[in-house]
């Protein structure tokens, strides 16, 4: 019987100018991890930290982790320059009362997610007159929003409109008039 030598191969098209195929356990064409400036590293934006190639918050890690000698590094989310992958739009927040109520409750969420992970953020909140428009770095972080929003406000119907392209997540949560 003959044996037959496979080998198995690889394409690396993430990164620019990486183009091509490599056997699987060979160094010749894989991108560098982040973590080879050094480890751990903090983001100047976020003050997220690096660490076993994983972003923390750095409240989670600063007691144990010494980040004295840390190199500092942009994180994804900070590097991404505010693009966003979901939207939530608020409308018929009429009363000033309610309307800050609500932000509060986003902004809670978006702190609960970025704890979790700290490239999930909330990147932007604007209001004008009644409506709220909230931009989300995930697309699961503003489904979260608008379905917490949807439960804390009775009265209202939410709406999300997935994308069959690589474009942002659309949640829409509107209050019903009376």
């Amino acid at each position: 019987m003959k044996k037959i030598n496979v080998t198995k191969r690889i394409v690396v098209r993430k990164a620019k100018g990486l183009r091509g195929s490599a056997p699987i356990g060979s160094s010749k064409g894989a991108v560098k991890p982040r973590s080879a400036v050094g480890e751990p590293a903090v983001c100047p934006g976020c003050r997220a930290v690096l660490y076993d190639k994983h972003w923390h918050d750095r409240a989670l890690v600063a007691s144990w982790l010494d980040l004295r000698s840390a190199a500092s590094v942009k994180c994804d989310a900070c590097r991404s320059g505010g693009n966003h992958a979901g939207e939530v739009v608020l409308e018929g927040l009429g009363d000033s009362v309610e309307r800050d109520e609500v932000i509060a409750l986003v902004r809670h969420v978006g702190n609960r997610a970025m704890r979790r992970d700290p490239e999930d953020r909330i990147v932007g909140i604007t209001v004008k007159g009644s409506r709220v428009r909230i931009l989300t770095s995930e697309n699961q972080l503003a489904l979260s929003v608008g379905k917490q929003v949807h439960a804390a406000r009775k009265g209202g119907e939410l709406e999300v409109t997935w994308s069959d392209e690589d474009k942002p997540v659309r949640v829409v949560w509107r209050k019903i008039k009376k």
